[in-house]
């Protein structure tokens, strides 16, 4: 028997394969159900804090930290647009933070990494988590013990300048350092 196939047939057919397949969207960390609140995707050993909007029922949650001044060691680092390189000239304050924490093994550095706004959401939040894994890697290699850095990604919900123009966006891609005595 010869089943004829119009265009009814493919209409019902396409409805069909969304209804058994769902509705799946992406995000930074994986296809998940359309819907479905983004936290629940995170992988908990590799993310140990969590912005606000991503807060967990039954975690331990101690973040936003206070940022200590340390002993003259200031500043944040600065990034090009859509870049996750560290540039040349802020080496010196990387390398100022890992002379900090190798001296102080029982501090923790929580590298906080921001975007501009001029992305998605899901985009800048990705770009957040790659510039503070880069000043991660930076410190590590260092000497800095990676028991004492964690890394979180505000993307662009913690604009350091709100205004709308290249000088503002330069101050918003940064990675600041939060640190937990």
């Amino acid at each position: 028997m010869r089943i004829n196939f119009n265009p009814l047939h493919y209409g019902a057919l396409g409805i069909l394969t969304l209804t058994l397949s769902g509705c799946y969207v992406a995000s930074p960390y994986g296809y998940v159900p359309y819907g479905a609140p983004v936290y629940q995707t995170y992988p908990v050993a590799r993310y140990p804090s969590y912005p606000v909007q991503y807060k967990q029922p039954g975690v331990a949650y101690s973040y936003p930290a206070q940022s200590v001044p340390v002993s003259g060691v200031t500043g944040s680092v600065y990034f090009d647009i859509n870049s996750d390189v560290i540039k040349p000239e802020y080496q010196s304050i990387v390398q100022a933070q890992a002379g900090y924490l190798r001296e102080h093994p029982n501090v923790r550095v929580t590298l906080q990494g921001n975007a501009d706004d001029r992305g998605t959401g899901g985009y800048n939040l990705t770009l957040g988590t790659k510039r503070a894994d880069a000043v991660r890697r930076a410190l590590q290699g260092y000497g800095v013990a990676a028991s004492q850095i964690a890394t979180v990604s505000f993307g662009d919900k913690n604009p350091a300048n709100a205004a709308k123009d290249e000088t503002a966006y330069a101050r918003n891609r940064r990675v600041d350092f939060a640190y937990q005595q």
